[in-house]
């Protein structure tokens, strides 16, 4: 699940896995997760702004 959303928020945005941006969303739906965010569209709504500062650089 959380892939799907990762893979989803990078095609969006269109950056790559390995961008300081994708990585961070990374870190951040792991870690929703952890702490106890279980649907998947929550979590879409949670990461939907994360990176969104970097992609502007």
């Amino acid at each position: 699940m959380i892939k799907d959303i990762y893979d989803e928020w990078c095609a969006a945005r269109c950056c790559s896995k390995d961008s300081p941006s994708a990585i961070k969303a990374a870190q951040e739906l792991i870690s929703m997760f952890e702490h106890g965010v279980r649907s998947k569209d929550d979590l879409r709504i949670m990461v939907g702004t994360i990176g969104a500062d970097l992609l502007k650089h």
